[in-house]
């Protein structure tokens, strides 16, 4: 809903034989058309440790604005830098 804030926790894993500690990196939201939107996707926290075969909680967070389509779609990805080749993906949709 316009004027809130979406909350998801996601769970980063460390499958490799080294210890990572690197920034939690949120892309740009793009919208249905492939254009980037005003909107900030944020993460708690925003650099994590990890031993090898550790876990730690992420919380994404994003403002709901009236500058998003209500009903569409907006995607994004959250990535930990030499943690894995893949993000995270993220799709943000704003019901009212």
């Amino acid at each position: 809903v316009a004027g809130s804030e979406a909350r998801a926790v996601v769970m980063l894993s460390n499958d490799l034989s080294r210890e990572v500690e690197a920034a939690v990196v949120a892309s740009a939201l793009t919208g249905p058309g492939g254009d980037t939107v005003g909107v900030k996707l944020r993460t708690d926290p925003d650099v994590v440790k990890l031993a090898p075969g550790s876990r730690v909680p992420v919380t994404l967070m994003v403002d709901i604005t009236e500058t998003l389509f209500e009903g569409a779609d907006y995607r994004g990805e959250v990535n930990v830098p030499g943690l894995s080749p893949r993000g995270v993906p993220v799709i943000v949709r704003r019901r009212g």
